[in-house]
């Protein structure tokens, strides 16, 4: 078995530690209004699109998504409710984990969520909003199935273009980001099928919160900051 990174249109998450969460829960309508679509650009092309999660972290703003979602990207938008597109810039990028962090060049209307984390159990309740390619804004739930030190199964339903979206626990915990679909090989004459009831979520404990704090404040506009394992 494997899993597929889904570029324009997947799921994904990461977990970040070093600073501590900040005070306060997320509830539905946090977990609602800091989803966003994110938009890939060659020129004026659109090539790809996924999901992001608008977040505060010790008063700096910043969209997180899937590394994959913006990696073919000259120009990164996201889309506000209202229709108005908003340029981003990435600021932090890991593509070996698959995850970035961006910066809106514009304030955003809507408040962000916080980074309120805690410890991961087997069957505890997800839930995810993204926005996977033809159905608009789309809110899942289900449990953490299971997984390894580097990917958790969030098993619920996956669709092509959710890749980025963050994953919460019941509780307004951030939990990760989503970063693929599992897919299974049952025929070598066939194509792999995704499996789409197993979301692969990239966990907190993968990344330091305090590297991407300390990019954001120190970031000037320009090339964006690569992590290298």
């Amino acid at each position: 078995m494997r899993y597929l990174k889904i570029l324009l249109l997947g799921l994904l998450a990461t977990s970040l530690m070093g600073i501590g969460p900040l005070i306060g829960k997320n509830d539905r309508e946090d977990k609602v209004r800091s989803s966003y679509m994110i938009m890939c650009f060659q020129g004026s092309k659109l090539v790809g699109a996924g999901s992001g999660n608008h977040f505060s972290l010790r008063g700096e703003k910043f969209i997180l998504t899937a590394a994959h979602v913006i990696e073919a990207c000259e120009e990164v938008k996201l889309i506000e409710y209202t229709g108005v597109t908003i340029d981003l810039k990435p600021v932090v990028i890991d593509n070996l984990l698959d995850w970035a962090v961006l910066q809106p060049t514009e304030e955003l209307p809507l408040k962000p969520a916080k980074f309120y984390r805690t410890e991961p159990e087997v069957s505890m309740n997800l839930d995810m909003v993204s926005w996977p390619s033809d159905y608009g804004m789309v809110y899942t739930t289900g449990q953490l199935a299971g997984g390894q030190s580097l990917s958790y199964y969030f098993q619920t339903f996956c669709w092509l273009g959710s890749s980025g979206a963050s994953v919460f626990g019941e509780d307004g915990s951030f939990l990760g980001v989503l970063h693929g679909i599992k897919v299974g090989y049952y025929d070598p004459m066939m194509p792999p099928q995704l499996l789409n009831g197993i979301c692969l979520v990239r966990p907190l404990s993968s990344i330091s919160d305090k590297e991407i704090y300390e990019a954001l404040r120190d970031y000037d506009g320009g090339e964006a900051r690569h992590i290298n394992h």
